[in-house]
């Protein structure tokens, strides 16, 4: 099985960052899905993926304020292959 590092740039405006990473481009099969509710928490590292498939990944960032929650645009979708 096989791990994959995801980075993002800082930024501690936001409460948190949703990650996705599936199979296809159009993320209609996705694999992991994560909230990570730490701001400052810039990478997160998933295992138990297969080697040699292609993965995609995207990421957005969201907001909590007065008990609603507000979701920034998704990522470029970038690609990565476990070797």
């Amino acid at each position: 099985s096989g791990k994959l590092t995801v980075k993002w740039s800082a930024s501690k405006v936001f409460t948190g960052y949703q990650v996705q990473i599936a199979t296809d481009e159009n993320f209609e099969n996705i694999v992991k899905e994560d909230t990570i509710a730490n701001a400052s928490t810039y990478s997160k590292v998933y295992e138990g993926l297969t080697t040699g498939t292609p993965y995609y990944v995207r990421i957005r960032s969201y907001h909590v304020f007065n008990n609603m929650t507000y979701h920034g645009e998704w990522s470029n979708v970038k690609n990565a292959a476990l070797n």
